[in-house]
């Protein structure tokens, strides 16, 4: 299944008043950031979801109770940023199967906040390589709640995502999904899907 990658110094390059044009109100939300790269990575985003989207209006684009973004009658979509990377995912078609991406920058973080976030047995499995796990898990989590549009309106504590088949499937809420992850440049990207997927192809 394919993730679409854009950095923000390639988003940099790109002409800001042809970006104007084709999404005004995504312009206009990020001018209101404060730091340049947030301002990148939200147009990143912007122009990752129009392209392969393929929509050419962008108030057609709303969001759920919860915040998650969709298009009628358009596959479902997900979108994702961290460090300087921006992704972004969709269903093969609008058929009601359901996408989310998660990428995080592999850094230093606080072992406290796993056991907010994570089941026993999911810290267990983590501290056999604690930084790459926890980022593991932790992209698996959110590319699940993202997937289910509730963010974190779903406990990341009330599931699990160390998977028990070969086919890497989780029952979350009454639906099974499928997860993969895979370690690219310094980050971690999960993706999670309603259709069983192979693996992830990173496109940029």
């Amino acid at each position: 299944m394919n993730v679409y990658a854009i950095n923000t110094g390639d988003v940099k390059k790109m002409d800001m008043d042809q970006l104007t044009r084709l999404m005004p109100r995504r312009m206009e939300k990020a001018a209101r950031y404060r730091f340049e790269n947030d301002r990148l990575l939200s147009i990143g985003a912007g122009y990752l979801l129009m392209t392969h989207l393929g929509i050419k209006d962008e108030t057609l684009i709303k969001e759920n109770e919860y915040g998650k973004p969709y298009a009628d009658g358009y596959p479902d979509f997900s979108l994702s940023h961290s460090g300087d990377i921006t992704v972004f995912s969709m269903s093969d078609e609008a058929d009601g199967s359901i996408v989310g991406v998660d990428i995080e920058i592999i850094k230093d973080f606080d072992m406290r906040v796993s056991k907010k976030v994570y089941t026993p047995r999911e810290i267990d499995w983590m501290n056999i390589d604690p930084k790459k796990r926890f980022f593991e898990l932790w992209t698996k989590k959110e590319s699940v709640m993202k997937a289910l549009g509730m963010g974190f309106h779903l406990p990341a504590s009330s599931f699990e995502v160390i998977t028990q088949d070969d086919a890497q499937s989780i029952t979350v809420e009454g639906r099974r999904l499928y997860l993969r992850t895979k370690e690219y440049d310094g980050y971690y990207i999960s993706l999670c899907s309603s259709k069983k997927m192979e693996e992830i192809q990173i496109i940029t």
